[in-house]
């Protein structure tokens, strides 16, 4: 009963998705995987450890913009990928960085030749190249020939969506599981056999006798006759009874991905898909193989946040967010939200390094902000956890030089002793020298270091400091002030 509760509200947020077509791949493009892989029964690789596979992601977006797919539900779409074909012994990894597109025309592409264009400029020989796009002639991916490439749809991916598995499963040799019937709607009121002349494979019966030349010519993947998307049952198969060509009943299997079911029932390739994909992977696409990679793990658990501490209230300019550097990294992705939930999210940056710069937040408001870190192997990533910070309503820059090229931000204001304090300067081309701290008797109560990171310093607030003070700053342009609370962090 939970699974059919859950089953069905998945279903209700997937509905704008199942009105697009899912498959854009050909028959012609089926037909000729069948030819090109003829698979032997018992081809299956054995235990002979994981086939890597590089994958060149494009991610295209419209002419003059650079709104692209969101990278942390890229890389949610990717995990979810590496899981699917985890027991296959296939795995992805990005060989190279992503490859960013403004193009408008490949995009928004409603037929083939553009896609088919799209892939043949920009495919990098040796990977399997996969196009996000927002319109992908229609539906929610496709595998061509012709273009030697996946094309995905945005609104079609994220971390409980299984189009790209069947989409490489495509690129792999793959035809859907009720091949023969593409644009055909089944019912169980007619007789199988009077469908027969516009079905132009073999139609798959129940009976396994001739399984090898009938529809996807599996053996181990029943007889399915569905060619729109549907939802299963609380088993995983599907809620039609159909019948085949000798009247015997059954419910196709919506646990296999190159079905057409609904998402939420998809969990695998059969084995003997498995085994066909290798035959791939050995036969013509021979060039994918990396037979020497190694790959990395990461060297945490988590992601610490360093900066902005929790809770501070920081300038929401220039603001410079830092985490700790995670050990076998190469990306890094940041979200900062105006909801807890993450609901609304107003940055989401793929960053190679552990740090940020902001360059505006709306003053007043509060913050949540989180980071995973990835590498070119590990799709799933490490997560901090959720840190929350609020931005000044009025932004510090009160100095005692009027001219702008000396103006001073530094954050939080007020600041707890021990902790440190962010100095920003209008021209990050000024040399930070030595920082006091002032009390209000004009004593030099302390002087401090600053050390640079990116465009923004920092200094450490001595532990003893408390009240009020005048916070100096040197600079090679002359001294430059401001007023600093400090509050005992005690």
């Amino acid at each position: 009963m939970r699974f059919l509760f859950v089953a069905y509200f998945i279903a209700l947020a997937e509905l704008a998705i199942a009105q697009l077509p899912f498959c854009g791949t050909s028959s012609s493009d089926q037909q000729r995987m069948l030819d090109d892989v003829q698979f032997q029964a018992g081809a299956g690789r054995g235990d002979q450890g994981t086939v890597y596979i590089p994958l060149k992601v494009h991610s295209l977006t419209n002419d003059g913009s650079s709104s692209h797919f969101a990278a942390w539900s890229l890389f949610e779409s990717l995990c979810t990928l590496n899981s699917d074909f985890l027991p296959s012994g296939i795995q992805f990894f990005l060989e190279e960085d992503i490859n960013y597109i403004a193009n408008t025309a490949w995009n928004h592409h409603p037929e083939y030749e553009q896609g088919e264009e799209m892939m043949i400029q920009n495919n990098v020989h040796g990977m399997a190249n996969c196009y996000i796009v927002s319109d992908p002639a229609g539906n929610c991916g496709y595998f061509t020939y012709a273009g030697d490439g996946v094309a995905l749809n945005k609104s079609c991916l994220g971390k409980n969506s299984h189009t790209w598995a069947h989409e490489l499963g495509h690129f792999f040799s793959l035809p859907h599981t009720f091949f023969g019937w593409e644009g055909i709607n089944y019912s169980n009121g007619k007789k199988t056999s009077e469908y027969q002349s516009r079905v132009f494979t073999q139609i798959e019966n129940k009976e396994r006798v001739r399984c090898r030349q009938q529809a996807d010519q599996f053996c181990d993947t029943y007889p399915d006759y569905i060619s729109n998307r549907w939802t299963c049952n609380a088993d995983g198969f599907g809620q039609i009874i159909m019948r085949d060509l000798f009247d015997s009943t059954f419910r196709a299997d919506g646990s296999l991905f190159m079905s057409y079911s609904n998402d939420v029932c998809m969990s695998r390739f059969s084995d003997e898909q498995m085994g066909a994909m290798h035959q791939s992977i050995d036969g013509s696409r021979f060039e994918l193989q990396r037979p020497d990679i190694i790959p990395r793990s990461l060297g945490a658990d988590t992601v610490n946040l360093v900066f902005p501490g929790e809770g501070q209230t920081v300038e929401g300019k220039k603001l410079q967010l830092k985490w700790d550097e995670v050990t076998g990294a190469r990306y890094y992705v940041l979200q900062i939200s105006r909801t807890s939930n993450f609901s609304v999210v107003v940055k989401n940056l793929l960053l190679y390094t552990n740090s940020a710069i902001i360059d505006s937040l709306t003053p007043g408001k509060d913050f949540w902000w989180r980071v995973r870190a990835y590498n070119e192997f590990y799709f799933c990533g490490i997560q901090s956890s959720a840190g929350t910070f609020s931005t000044e309503g009025i932004p510090v820059s009160v100095g005692d030089h009027g001219d702008v090229f000396h103006r001073l931000n530094v954050s939080p204001n007020p600041v707890a002793s021990g902790s440190y304090l962010q100095i920003l300067l209008d021209d990050r081309h000024l040399n930070t020298g030595p920082t006091e701290l002032i009390d209000l008797q004009g004593n030099v109560f302390a002087k401090m270091s600053p050390f640079w990171q990116g465009e923004a310093c920092y200094i450490q607030i001595p532990p003893a400091a408390k009240g009020m003070y005048i916070l100096r700053v040197k600079t090679s342009s002359g001294p430059t002030q401001i007023k600093l609370i400090v509050n005992n962090n005690q």
